[in-house]
């Protein structure tokens, strides 16, 4: 009996323990439930893991909210920036712009290009600006002002070109008169400066080329017309002087090249009636009772010499040809001058490659 009351009591008290220790853990689960935030899923457990580092918080911290994008300018505001002198701001924004794939509505992607070019200028960095108003110039046509627009930023790269830190150094004068480039007004001047001085090299240039007889020269100064000619019009509003002046050296080309055709044609049939020249040749044939000589022509042919010569007439040929096509696509008054030359060019290069494959083998009768 007294061992039963002994296992009793010890029962007893051990249940008392565990009451009490169920009693603490519930009422400290009840209060991690109420101090959890009102956001919080009511199926999230109110006890972690085991197996979670007793260190990370509850709940993960919310994200900052992400910035808005920035508004973007608007045109007239950047031309109020570029009025006011802010250049670096300008620059910052219309290169922003410009980078966009799709551009903005309400944006102009010529202007934006122009207050760029403009921007670098002001900002003296020369370089830049000279490649970005070439850049300009590059753009295609379809207007009037599409072309006095192409001619400023050409003339302007140019006067860039031309020009030195401190501004363009006038060659018309001893005193060697240094004008400014960066502001608008005092670079209009130097632009008409730049006009004069290369009115005079050009112009003596042109008057070298066309007293000559070689073709390059005269095209060369084409070439470079085009540049001065875009120059006048930015400045003048009218390319009256180079135009002159182009066609004087379109009237020199045609003239040459007309020239030139007819000396290549009278080369390819003086070639072609050497090849043609029959030349005596002997043989023995034996015949039953006795041994014949035999008297028979052939053709020259064409040696190395004037096989090369029609090579070379050819390619002639040929660079007049992408000439004619080049200059008479830059200009529709120089497409009617030169369409007398195209022809006879042609011939010549046809004549030179029927010479060039001709069969000069076989025996030749000269009977008749």
């Amino acid at each position: 009996m007294r061992n039963k009351a002994r296992l009793a009591a010890i029962f007893s008290t051990t249940l008392t323990t565990v009451l009490t220790s169920m009693t603490s853990v519930l009422v400290v689960a009840d209060d991690v439930a109420t101090t959890q935030p009102s956001t919080q899923p009511s199926t999230q457990p109110t006890t972690q893991s085991s197996t979670q580092p007793a260190t990370q918080p509850a709940t993960r911290a919310a994200l900052p909210p992400r910035p808005a994008l920035a508004e973007p300018l608007s045109m007239e505001s950047i031309r109020v920036d570029l009025e006011a002198g802010q250049f670096n701001d300008v620059l910052r924004e219309t290169t922003r712009l410009l980078n966009i794939r799709v551009m903005p509505r309400d944006f102009d992607r010529v202007e934006l290009m122009q207050m760029r070019s403009e921007s670098l200028l002001r900002l003296r960095k020369f370089k830049l600006a000279q490649d970005a108003f070439e850049e300009i110039g590059e753009l295609p046509t379809t207007s009037k002002e599409d072309v006095t627009r192409r001619c400023l930023a050409r003339s302007t790269a140019w006067l860039i070109e031309k020009s030195s830190p401190r501004g363009y150094v006038f060659r018309g004068e001893k005193s060697r008169q240094v004008v400014d480039i960066l502001e608008p007004i005092s670079r209009k001047k130097a632009m008409e400066l730049l006009l004069v001085d290369e009115s005079e090299s050009t112009i003596s240039a042109v008057d070298r080329a066309i007293s000559g007889q070689q073709l390059s020269p005269i095209l060369a100064q084409v070439s470079a017309l085009s540049r001065f000619s875009q120059l006048e019009v930015a400045v003048t509003g009218t390319d009256a002087k180079s135009r002159t002046a182009r066609d004087r050296l379109y009237d020199r080309a045609v003239r040459l090249i007309d020239q030139s055709a007819i000396r290549m044609g009278s080369d390819v049939q003086r070639i072609e009636d050497r090849a043609n020249d029959l030349v005596e040749r002997r043989r023995e044939r034996r015949l039953p009772a006795q041994v014949v000589l035999e008297i028979y022509y052939v053709r020259r042919g064409l040696d190395s010499r004037g096989s090369d010569e029609l090579k070379e007439i050819q390619a002639t040929c040929r660079k007049i040809a992408e000439v004619v096509k080049r200059v008479t696509e830059e200009s529709a008054d120089a497409g009617a001058m030169f369409e007398g030359v195209k022809n006879p060019v042609q011939d010549v290069y046809d004549d030179a490659e029927r010479v060039l494959k001709a069969d000069y083998t076989g025996e030749v009768d000269r009977r008749g």
